[in-house]
């Protein structure tokens, strides 16, 4: 069976919801950036967006694979993809180092978009606990609040 015919549902229901509020909140970063700090400023923002949820999408995927989910026998090439986290790390520092250096963004820019990684994933992990039934049929804690 594939890795995709093995996901669940609500995994990637959950993942879809996170990684669109990580989206949504450094959208609208970077709309405030613009309006009070300039376009180099507001793009800055954006391209960290961008970023972060491409690494939190790469991340899923890395992840996915090497932690095995309620039954699923674990991948035997996990120390490929461990490799390939750690490579991963070292592609996105190298990237946003070659940008700074450039001076092609700013810095302050990069951090607001940054933000935008715990903050929607917080906010998104909220929603999604409401927002995607059960499998278990057993209540959820946020069922009862």
């Amino acid at each position: 069976m594939g890795s995709s015919e093995s996901r669940k549902p609500s995994q990637d229901r959950r993942l879809q919801i996170a990684m669109g509020t990580v989206a949504g909140i450094g959208l609208a970063l970077a709309i405030g950036c613009f309006l009070f700090f300039g376009t180099k400023f507001a793009l800055s923002v954006t391209l960290m967006t961008t970023l972060s949820v491409t690494n939190l999408w790469v991340l899923t995927k890395i992840v996915s694979v090497l932690v095995p989910i309620e039954g699923q026998l674990g991948s035997r090439s996990g120390l490929a993809w461990g490799l390939l986290g750690i490579v991963k790390l070292f592609v996105y520092l190298a990237v946003i180092y070659a940008l700074l250096a450039r001076g092609l963004v700013e810095g302050l820019g990069l951090v607001i978009g940054l933000v935008s990684l715990p903050v929607g994933l917080a906010i998104g992990s909220l929603v999604s606990d409401t927002a995607v039934p059960s499998q278990s049929g057993k209540p959820r804690a946020s069922d009862h609040a």
